[in-house]
């Protein structure tokens, strides 16, 4: 039984996807679709959405459907929604450590 969806606002850098982050998230998840991404750069940690973890019982398949992040923020106007599917963590040391989020967008 999926639980409520929360709000928790967040610090984050948003930055366009690249062509590479396509390549690697069609080649991750069996060529599925995505229409647009994004790079999420935080030092909050997110769940990611990961259908190769699937778990079946009882003739039903769940998964961690992972994270969604808003954006553009609403002051901006409609919001659009994007799930988080994959991450990269970045180790600099000078307490500048941080996560690199891909995001996509959801179909509406």
């Amino acid at each position: 039984m999926p639980g409520a969806e929360i709000t928790i606002p967040i610090s984050a850098t948003i930055q366009p996807a690249t062509i590479a982050d396509y390549d690697r998230i069609h080649a991750e998840f069996g060529g599925d679709r995505v229409s647009r991404m994004i790079r999420v750069y935080t030092g909050t940690e997110l769940y990611i959405a990961d259908p190769r973890s699937a778990v079946t019982s009882n003739g039903s398949t769940t998964y961690q459907p992972g994270d969604i992040v808003l954006y553009p923020p609403l002051i901006y106007g409609t919001q659009e929604r994007y799930r988080v599917v994959g991450v990269a963590r970045w180790l600099g040391g000078m307490s500048i450590d941080h996560y690199r989020y891909l995001a996509a967008l959801e179909p509406a």
